[in-house]
């Protein structure tokens, strides 16, 4: 597994994001937040579309747990 340290400075959100996030109890501020710092990431190998999809771990600001998957 390649694991990776980066740092996110933009974010594009679609329309079924807020509502998938809030059914989670995470909030887009919250995710926002939790990438302004240095999280692990990686690839999903076990993604069955043909957009890349990643992972990434890490602790919100309130030192909770985050697992956070992305395209």
């Amino acid at each position: 597994m390649n694991v990776r340290i980066i740092k996110f400075d933009d974010f594009d959100w679609d329309e079924g994001n807020h509502l998938h996030c809030q059914s989670h109890g995470i909030t887009i501020q919250e995710i926002e937040n939790f990438f302004m710092q240095e999280v692990l990431f990686f690839e999903d190998k076990r993604n069955i579309t043909n957009e890349k999809r990643w992972i990434s771990i890490g602790k919100a600001k309130d030192k909770r747990l985050m697992f956070v998957a992305f395209t």
